[in-house]
């Protein structure tokens, strides 16, 4: 499912506000979150951090799928 999935995640950004990310899929039958990025930086990097945490506690998989074809 799409970002259509409501799931939104609270992160810290670099500049020190609380924001939301969105991750792009969520796997209803595989229980994942999966974001895909052609490349990424540290508010990239603060965003899978709080979803990896978020995943842990939901007992969830969290994929980041990197390509510079994206």
């Amino acid at each position: 499912m799409t970002k259509n999935h409501g799931i939104t995640i609270p992160y810290r950004h670099p500049d020190g506000t609380t924001r939301n990310y969105i991750p792009d899929f969520f796997g209803r039958e595989d229980r994942v979150l999966y974001e895909m990025k052609g490349r990424h930086d540290e508010v990239d990097e603060a965003k899978w951090s709080a979803a990896q945490e978020y995943c842990d506690r939901m007992g969830w998989g969290f994929v980041v799928m990197l390509s510079p074809e994206l």
